[in-house]
């Protein structure tokens, strides 16, 4: 048995006449939890376990997210993948972000006007004197998480093909950058990013509906942007609800389980069982004693090579009469 990445549970923007006839062949498979964008918690168990198992649990919500013909379902139930993300916003959020992002742009519009390269350093520097309680180390961190986010936006949504940045390594070992005006629009597009989710999540909560325009991946960039600056900490979900795999490759043992299961007896748990509560004992043995630093090391010592001291070995009895010691 082994937990495994697969949610029972997923999110999925669903249009009310939809959820109306999902809800009537499928009893208690969704909830609406968000009305603006009809986002719903649907458990996809339910209805896996009704009609499509033929398919295996993993193999079913692949053809469901992936919006596979094959799958009879997604020919009759239309349904947008959503991702809920939870975002915490930090105290003075909006002025710490145009502080910030105010700083580099200046910098990167100087370089602009001056048609000069801008070094990787002197963009740390400017960073690190200009906006209090910002260590250096800090502003490596941030310049460094905007720099590569500009060229992801290049990569994946600039609408041009002119290059908005160039970079050159120098025979020091340095790292300049020249912008182009186009730079803007990678402004613009975090700064629209930045007005949405601040628009958009409520009670903590962003629902993003991955409506194939690559909305999951412009909103994890943007939100990367902003937690490296400290303006807000977001964790994502895709699902809920873990499911457990259980391989069985013998029946029988089982059934004897089911039928005297006061019979049943597992020494590896069992194990696990008797190593965790001598390691508490010890642990209570060594901090509850007035030992030095030395004899701790040895009963330490003594421990690794399985000696066990008699007051750990009496206390674990106490609580386990059945307890085995080996000598």
């Amino acid at each position: 048995m082994r937990p495994i990445p697969v949610f029972a549970m997923g999110f999925f923007a669903i249009a009310p006449g939809t959820q109306t006839r999902l809800i009537k062949k499928y009893k208690g498979c969704l909830e609406e939890i968000n009305h603006d964008n009809h986002i719903c918690r649907v458990r996809l168990d339910i209805i896996w376990d009704k009609d499509y198992r033929e398919y295996s649990f993993p193999q079913f919500k692949y053809l469901i997210y992936s919006n596979d013909s094959e799958l009879d379902f997604n020919n009759k139930f239309t349904m947008k993948q959503a991702l809920c993300v939870s975002v915490e916003f930090a105290d003075e959020y909006m002025t710490r972000f145009q502080t910030i992002w105010g700083c580099l742009k200046k910098k990167i519009q100087e370089s602009i006007v001056e048609s000069k390269f801008v070094k990787f350093d002197s963009m740390v520097s400017a960073l690190a004197e200009r906006v209090q309680g910002i260590s250096k180390y800090k502003a490596q961190a941030m310049c460094e998480v905007v720099l590569s986010s500009v060229d992801a936006y290049r990569r994946n949504f600039s609408r041009t093909n002119a290059s908005i940045m160039r970079e050159r390594q120098m025979q020091n070992g340095e790292t300049e950058y020249q912008f182009n005006v186009a730079i803007s629009t990678y402004f613009n597009w975090v700064e629209n990013g930045l007005k949405h989710i601040v628009s958009e999540a409520k009670s903590g909560e962003l629902y993003i509906i991955n409506s194939g325009a690559k909305e999951t991946k412009r909103y994890s960039i943007i939100l990367g942007i902003l937690e490296a600056m400290d303006v807000l900490g977001f964790s994502m979900i895709g699902g809920a609800d873990s499911q457990l795999y259980i391989y069985i490759s013998q029946i029988r043992p089982l059934q004897n389980i089911i039928n005297n299961p006061s019979g049943y007896k597992n020494r590896l748990l069992d194990m696990v069982s008797e190593r965790h509560l001598i390691s508490v004992k010890m642990l209570a043995y060594i901090f509850e004693n007035d030992f030095s630093s030395a004899e701790i090391w040895d009963v330490l010592e003594d421990y690794f090579v399985g000696k066990i001291p008699d007051k750990v070995k009496m206390a674990c009895i106490k609580d386990n009469l059945n307890i085995y010691f080996q000598d």
